[in-house]
């Protein structure tokens, strides 16, 4: 109703000073979680210098995806030179792929109902956590697996 005079509009003024230092801060933050994320995990991880990969912090990039993300196709094999590293830092992931062959595992399904066929059998998957790096096979010219 335009004839009430009880509605109100509140606003909150910022000085664009103070903008410009917390993006400052959320920067310095920022900064030390990828140094962390680096020179505790990635190295660590990869078994090389912590100071070698800080040296090359302007490499790495911090992305955050969606929990239905396809990161990897199984079987693909990039360029060295487009293929890329991954360090789970946060949260879990799935990897999933075509059972491996495994006897043991093919006894049980005959024993189980007899002959299955291969469209039928779940596939394989496995959780890693943080600190796991995936993509590694193209370093040895190897296809992901």
């Amino acid at each position: 109703n335009s004839d009430d005079l009880s509605l109100t509009t509140m606003f909150v003024f910022v000085p664009v000073s103070v903008l410009d230092e917390v993006a400052a801060l959320m920067k310095a933050e920022q900064t030390r979680k990828m140094e962390h994320y680096i020179t505790k995990m990635f190295a660590r991880a990869m078994h090389v210098s912590p100071k070698l990969c800080l040296r090359r912090a302007r490499l790495f990039r911090l992305q955050e995806f969606p929990r239905t993300h396809v990161l990897l196709h199984m079987g693909d094999r990039p360029p060295l030179g487009t293929a890329q590293l991954a360090l789970v830092v946060e949260g879990q992931v799935s990897l999933v792929g075509p059972r491996p062959a495994d006897r043991g595992y093919q006894r049980y399904l005959e024993l189980r109902g007899g002959c299955r066929k291969a469209s039928s059998v779940p596939p394989w998957c496995e959780l890693v956590s943080a600190g796991a790096v995936l993509g590694q096979a193209p370093m040895y010219g190897l296809s992901y697996t």
